[in-house]
């Protein structure tokens, strides 16, 4: 009987700390990639930043060179965040974190 009360308590703690904020991280994303619309300034998570020029179901078509005309296209799961500038010197430092793969 007391095995049964361990497992369920190790089931609720997994629950608590593991499932549950990833749902919610999962939720917050799917809206994220909703939201995007054309002229979106947005960081992908290669590393690129671009204007988002436009948008299907399932992808998005960044133009990441204004001088060029360069538009590249992704999927929209590409996309990591929106850049706004509340948040742009942040994406700037994730980005510049992330150490490069020797």
């Amino acid at each position: 009987m007391d095995t049964i009360f361990l497992f369920g308590g190790i089931l609720m703690i997994f629950y608590f700390l593991a499932w549950r904020p990833q749902a919610k991280e999962r939720r917050v994303r799917a809206a994220m990639l909703e939201a995007i619309k054309n002229g979106d300034k947005v960081l992908t998570t290669s590393g690129m930043y671009g204007t988002v020029h436009s948008l299907k179901e399932h992808e998005v078509v960044l133009k990441v060179d204004d001088k060029a005309n360069v538009k590249i296209r992704f999927a929209r799961q590409a996309v990591q965040t929106v850049i706004t500038p509340e948040n742009e010197k942040t994406a700037a430092t994730a980005v510049a974190s992330v150490p490069a793969n020797s």
